[in-house]
């Protein structure tokens, strides 16, 4: 199950494999993480990625997200929040 972002009053299915959002009641419209648009969505819903593998994750920003690590790598993830 794909979590689920409303960004821009649209519902965005966070598919982190292919690092896309896509329309939840349209799924062929997507949005690419590396994107203006895409960049933009991942500051609003929490999404960041590994400088150094490539891996996405969604943090929610919390002081439990502080020193966030990459569920690949290991190495430490600046969720910038």
């Amino acid at each position: 199950m794909l979590p689920v972002v409303r960004l821009d009053g649209t519902a965005w299915f966070v598919d982190l494999r292919l690092r896309q959002f896509r329309e939840t009641m349209n799924p062929h419209n997507y949005v690419d993480f590396d994107t203006v648009k895409g960049t933009r969505f991942c500051q609003q819903a929490g999404v960041v990625t590994c400088l150094r593998c490539g891996t996405s994750v969604v943090v929610s920003g919390s002081p439990l997200d502080e020193g966030v690590c990459c569920v690949r790598c290991g190495w430490a993830v600046d969720n910038g929040r």
